[in-house]
């Protein structure tokens, strides 16, 4: 699995929806905001500690935060619910 498919994966696993682009791949999340936003590369080449870096500032959340939704620990509904303490929605 490449990083752009990892990447996808936990932008479902959000409940994120594809919304397009020509670039990059255009990312929402629908409910009640389009504050949260991002993108993902159409490439398959590695993404280093910047690029991730950015992808968990658009999505609001930590590195760790990440690798916890990449693990199956945190689930759709805890997103929200983060989202939600942290007054972005």
């Amino acid at each position: 699995m490449t990083l752009a498919e990892h990447r996808r994966k936990v932008l479902r696993k959000l409940g994120f929806v594809h919304d397009g682009g020509k670039k990059h791949e255009k990312w929402v999340f629908p409910k009640e905001t389009k504050r949260v936003k991002t993108g993902v590369s159409h490439g398959n080449g590695d993404v280093g500690h910047g690029l991730l870096k950015s992808f968990c500032k658009q999505l609001h959340i930590t590195k760790q935060q990440y690798q916890e939704i990449a693990s199956c620990n945190m689930s759709q509904e805890s997103y929200y619910k983060h989202l939600v303490n942290s007054e972005i929605v």
